[in-house]
């Protein structure tokens, strides 16, 4: 089942022109971050990425998280994320199984769980429980 602190994360490819060379590039980004409470805080996605690969800013759209090469990298963003936010997990899914998943769908709950199903599921292993759940542990 799906916890409080589950994260959602939909990521898509996209085209960017790069500030150096000036040539156009594909890479990933994070289009939607989000949990059961709604979106996650901007600034807190951004100031993230700035502080581990740079300025996110010549994406060419102000709500857009990346760029990142590769989905490597693009998860270990999101466990980084998912780390900081000290959430139990971190559910990420492309743009064309996220759209799948909401035309299939019609309940919120529904949704989130086919999210939770079907995208590439992080745990966060190394999450600092409360008091009452390290003491009845």
């Amino acid at each position: 089942m799906i916890e409080s602190e589950t994260i959602m994360a939909v990521y898509g490819q996209v085209n960017f022109t790069t500030q150096e060379s000036r040539k156009v590039v594909s890479s990933y980004a994070l289009l939607y971050v989000f949990d059961a409470n709604g979106n996650i805080d901007r600034d807190v996605l951004e100031n993230l990425y700035c502080d581990v690969y740079g300025d996110s800013s010549y994406l060419g759209h102000p709500l857009y998280i990346g760029p990142f090469e590769d989905l490597e990298i693009l998860n270990q963003y999101a466990f980084k994320l998912c780390s900081q936010l000290n959430a139990a997990d971190i559910t990420m899914v492309s743009v064309s199984e996220y759209n799948a998943i909401i035309e299939r769908e019609s309940k919120p709950s529904q949704l989130l769980l086919g999210l939770y199903e079907e995208g590439n599921t992080i745990k966060n292993l190394d999450r600092k429980k409360g008091l009452f759940s390290k003491i009845f542990s």
